[in-house]
């Protein structure tokens, strides 16, 4: 814990007092996390938070002391533009790999830019990590993801599938590349603006929207299904190590 972050927890734990347990994460999706059981709060943060201004920490001190119903909108634009520390930075871009069995992101991006935005975009790509908690046998999946702090877009390791089009996996890399485009846009309640109508309109720019849309529709439960395999096949390897 370097002391921006020992900075960070005993100030939080001053002004919260003893009933909060503070446990800080190198969670880059999640970055608040409680849980109230009786009289105590355990509360999970990203480290990201060390950097937050004094403002953003009124903003937070309140929404876990229960003065303030929903999320600051102080803390949420924080949480939108705060670049992650440099030591979650390295630990996510320290095993990047584009190459996969079956798709080469590499070389889809590079043509998806070169197609629809002139080769215009600068950016890294990677398949994800293969998931090690799956909720259940159903339920949403993320396919692909754009993090403005690395400058990084992911793709599901699932859709690395023989049985995946191409065109599909070149739909998903659009569409993440049009977030990097668009960039992150506001709206007057300070929530994100993510899919939009402008967001929309430009996603539709896709020479085959409609049926990679149809197919998705069509091959989301195989999608899911290859999701826990690699879930099992992920937990198999953990066991043997």
């Amino acid at each position: 814990m370097d002391l921006l972050e020992r900075t960070l927890v005993d100030t939080l734990k001053e002004r919260l007092g003893a009933g909060v347990s503070l446990t800080l994460t190198n969670n880059r999706r999640t970055l608040i996390s409680i849980s109230r059981r009786g009289g105590l709060c355990d509360v999970r943060l990203s480290r990201r938070f060390a950097l937050a201004d004094a403002l953003t920490i009124d903003g937070l001190v309140s929404y876990l002391a229960g003065g303030a119903r929903t999320l600051p909108r102080v803390v949420r634009e924080f949480m939108n533009r705060a670049p992650s520390p440099e030591l979650m930075r390295r630990k996510a871009l320290k095993k990047l790999k584009s190459a996969g069995e079956v798709h080469n992101l590499a070389d889809i991006a590079g043509e998806v830019n070169t197609q629809y935005f002139g080769g215009a975009l600068s950016f890294r790509i990677t398949w994800g990590k293969a998931p090690t908690k799956v909720k259940s046998r159903g339920g949403n999946i993320t396919l692909g993801s754009y993090d403005s702090d690395l400058n990084l877009v992911r793709v599901h390791p699932a859709l690395d599938m023989a049985s995946v089009p191409r065109r599909f996996v070149e739909y998903i890399v659009y569409h993440e590349l049009t977030h990097k485009k668009l960039g992150t846009r506001m709206g007057e309640n300070g929530v994100r603006r993510v899919h939009d109508a402008v967001f929309r309109e430009m996603e539709r720019g896709f020479t085959h929207y409609e049926a990679a849309r149809k197919w998705e529709k069509e091959n989301i439960q195989a999608i899911l299904r290859a999701r826990r395999k690699l879930k099992s096949a992920s937990a198999d390897e953990r066991a043997s190590t």
